[in-house]
């Protein structure tokens, strides 16, 4: 498994963050332009929408005021009095053209196709031009297959006013019909003006597909009738008036009176953004419709999102150059601190940093330098603690060589001497015949062998004094003593005040062969005539205190000369897990103090 470096980890979770974090950011930006395209898409519509609607109803505003102003004309009430009773066409010529300007402002054939008056008597004139184009009928209405039926102009329950309505011709064209009362002075209903509107004058308002009207190549307004087909050309398909079913989300919820925007499939079954509403016109509902194809209008976020990717991805590489410096900021101090800790695992404590940085890292480089610090003081008292084992060990190494080195010379040169002494005697009493002269021999040889019993017994006792384990160590410490005493000039005090003067056997083994170090050499190198020998106890333990009055001593020079007998002192002291103090004055003798704890002892 590949073993990634803490600087190639920083460099990973420096751009895999960014990553996501621009991600989101990215995704969340796309998210919101698309809703800002389409919020401003739909504000599109409904103003096209809107503004379609009120182009529809000022225009049948604008001709049903023309319409009215026509109708209030005196020309027109004449024509409608005279027509009543009359047919002469020369006569209704002459009243229609003391109105010519009007007509000809409301028979434009741009928007008006036919203009017609049917009087109240259900006679019916069709007027175009007031010069050269009108026709007569004097049948009622409904009478001929091609007549409109304007029967509802006679109907009781009609009400003068404005009146738009829809009919459908027997080429199942629809035909959309303005119609305003004809009123004489004395308010006598004469009949009613129609003007039928060119279809093309509806279609110019609702049909634009210049694509700088900001609509685009897909973006559209149609009308749809109340019985779901188109009544408004379409830009996709030919021919779409009274052809193409709109069934589709947007117009069936504006059938049902709702008005608003969103998204659904058009008549084509292509996914658009959609504005429906109504549209009233006088009794005749429509259903008006701006529509424009949603990928159309998602064209400026593709743009959108093309640069938030380039602008993400200079965003990472500057973001992974940040990373790289900031790794490499943050490694380098780190390097530098697993080369300083491998010197140290080679043996090289003496490692100090150089501390540049000041914060986390800069306390950890001080920590490392105090540990450093700490590590190699401890390898020097290590060093120095190993010394001092080493000098331990070669004191009782050297202890037990003396103490053998002695032992051969009390054997070769005492028992050994008086061995030979005691058999040279005994051979030579093989040789005395006279009874008087063998009994001092043998007197002589059994003065030797008590020599050697004596010395036999003492030296058993240095090595393992019996009398410690039978009678215990007050004993042990007073013929200690007393042997001082009598092999040297030596005044040896002792002051036993132990409570219980048979503690457990290795501290009484070890206070004993501590007396007897202690002794030894204040007897052999202090040049002391009073030592003072103190065994006591208290609360907090057992003191041992050994006081002469010799020439004492410097520490370093016993260091140098390496003597054993302190070393072996402090060696059991260690053992006993006690302390051991020793004071000494260059003339003015020496005091060992030891002191051992009451919790190893048995009872004091």
């Amino acid at each position: 498994m590949k073993k990634f470096s803490i600087k190639e980890r920083l460099i990973l979770y420096f751009v895999v963050l960014s990553v996501i974090s621009i991600t989101i950011v990215s995704l969340f930006s796309i998210f919101e332009a698309k809703k800002g395209i389409t919020n401003r898409t739909f504000s599109q519509l409904i103003l096209l929408r809107d503004l379609r609607r009120e182009q529809i109803l000022a225009f049948f505003q604008t001709r049903s005021n023309e319409l009215k102003s026509l109708a209030a004309s005196e020309g027109i009430i004449q024509m409608g009095r005279y027509f009543d009773g009359h047919d002469e066409k020369d006569s209704l010529t002459r009243y229609l053209q003391k109105e010519k300007h009007m007509l000809d402002l409301v028979s434009d054939d741009e928007i008006c196709k036919s203009l017609y008056f049917t009087s109240s008597s259900g006679k019916t004139i069709s007027i175009k031009s007031p010069a050269d184009n009108m026709s007569y009928f004097t049948e009622e209405a409904g009478t001929q297959p091609d007549t409109m039926h304007l029967s509802v102009f006679r109907a009781p329950d009609y009400r003068p006013g404005k009146v738009i309505f829809e009919q459908l011709d027997s080429q199942n064209s629809a035909r959309i019909f303005i119609a305003v009362p004809l009123i004489d002075n004395d308010e006598r209903y004469l009949g009613s003006l129609l003007a039928e509107i060119l279809p093309e004058a509806i279609y110019r308002i609702m049909f634009n597909n210049n694509p700088g009207t900001g609509m685009g190549k897909t973006g559209e307004a149609y009308l749809v009738g109340a019985d779901g087909l188109m009544r408004s050309p379409s830009r996709f398909v030919p021919e779409a008036i009274l052809n193409v079913p709109v069934k589709t989300e947007g117009f069936l919820r504006a059938a049902g009176g709702d008005e608003g925007v969103d998204t659904y499939k058009d008549y084509r079954g292509v996914e658009i953004l959609g504005a429906y509403g109504n549209l009233e016109l006088g009794g005749v509902k429509r259903v008006i419709l701006a529509e424009i194809d949603f990928e159309e209008a998602m064209i400026p976020l593709a743009a959108i999102r093309n640069e938030i990717l380039f602008l993400s991805l200079i965003i990472v590489l500057v973001i992974f150059s940040l990373a790289l410096f900031v790794a490499h900021g943050i490694t380098r101090p780190l390097v530098r601190l697993k080369n300083a800790a491998n010197f140290i695992a080679l043996g090289n404590y003496n490692q100090q940093l150089e501390i540049k940085e000041n914060d986390e890292i800069g306390e950890l480089m001080n920590a490392f330098n105090a540990m450093a610090s700490e590590i190699n003081a401890r390898k020097n008292l290590e060093a120095e603690l190993a010394e001092e084992r080493n000098k331990r060990i070669r004191a009782v190494i050297d202890g037990q060589d003396i103490e053998r080195q002695r032992l051969s010379r009390e054997l070769h040169d005492g028992l050994g001497q008086q061995l030979v002494a005691g058999k040279l005697i005994l051979e030579s009493s093989l040789y005395t015949a006279n009874p008087d002269e063998l009994k001092p021999k043998i007197s002589e040889a059994q003065r030797i062998f008590d020599r050697i019993i004596g010395d036999i017994r003492r030296i058993s006792h240095d090595l393992s004094p019996s009398i410690l384990q039978e009678f215990g160590l007050r004993a042990a410490m007073e013929n200690l003593c007393n042997s001082i005493r009598k092999t040297s000039d030596l005044q040896v005090d002792l002051f036993f005040n132990l409570a219980d003067e048979n503690p457990d056997e290795m501290t009484a083994t070890y206070l004993f062969r501590i007396a007897q170090e202690g002794l030894n050499n204040a007897q052999r190198h202090s040049g002391a005539t009073i030592v003072k020998v103190v065994l006591n106890a208290d609360q907090s333990g057992i003191l041992m205190e050994i006081e002469d009055n010799g020439c004492g001593f410097h520490f370093k020079e016993i260091s140098k000369k390496g003597g054993n007998g302190l070393f072996n002192i402090r060696e059991r002291v260690n053992i006993l897990k006690g302390n051991l103090s020793v004071n000494s004055i260059p003339g003015k003798g020496t005091k060992i103090l030891v002191r051992l704890p009451v919790n190893d002892q048995k009872h004091l």
